[in-house]
């Protein structure tokens, strides 16, 4: 059967038959891949994605006698990340934080001011640090937050979380002042001290 493949984006490939001989490998252009396979069950299978690409599931085809054209398409989808900048005290979007994200070698790869949204973006699989350069007005600059990445379909979530400056919050999202300037300590039921937490980051 004649035989062309297509897909969204640069990315390599191959073919195997139904007992896994690579029957041929390539990478992809703007054009489909155009050849000539006997009838018979195959696999599609992407190797490398494009940068910032999720490697998408393979795909097992037939090919048939048939003289007409056989195609089977293979679509990429985007690496799709959303990080958010949260208030410690209600768990809410929080607007007017300025943030950038470097990769592993300490490249500047996004910049932006957070606001009532999660802020979307595509990254490649990969190690990245999210940094908080200046806090909203009334908030204590949270600690950078170093992150994974992984060649998925699902949307991945990041969170950073600010304290108000003026208040120290305890592990039950409870607001204390704070006197003189110290620290204060609370004590759980059993008697244990906890230190209240004045900022913190998690990744979902």
């Amino acid at each position: 059967g004649h035989y062309q493949s297509g897909g969204t984006s640069r990315s390599g490939a191959a073919i195997t038959d139904s007992e896994g001989n690579v029957v041929d490998q390539w990478v992809s252009t703007d054009q489909p891949h155009v050849l000539n396979l006997a009838m018979g069950t195959y696999t599609l299978t992407e190797i490398m994605a494009p940068e910032k690409y999720a490697k998408a599931e393979s795909i097992e085809f037939t090919v048939t006698d048939s003289m007409k054209v056989q195609k089977v398409t293979m679509y990429d989808v985007p690496i799709q990340v959303e990080i958010s900048k949260l208030d410690i005290t209600n768990d809410e979007e929080l607007p007017g934080a300025r943030l950038t994200v470097k990769d592993s070698e300490g490249n500047l790869v996004e910049e932006w001011t957070s606001t009532s949204e999660p802020y979307k973006m595509n990254l490649a699989a990969g190690t990245y640090t999210l940094t908080e350069v200046t806090a909203p007005d009334g908030y204590e600059v949270a600690e950078s937050i170093v992150f994974e990445i992984t060649d998925t379909m699902e949307v991945q979530h990041v969170k950073m979380y600010d304290a108000p400056k003026d208040d120290t919050i305890d592990l039950t999202g409870k607001r204390i002042r704070r006197q003189q300037g110290a620290v204060e300590r609370i004590r759980h039921r059993s008697g244990n001290p906890i230190t209240n937490v004045i900022s913190r980051a998690v990744q979902a």
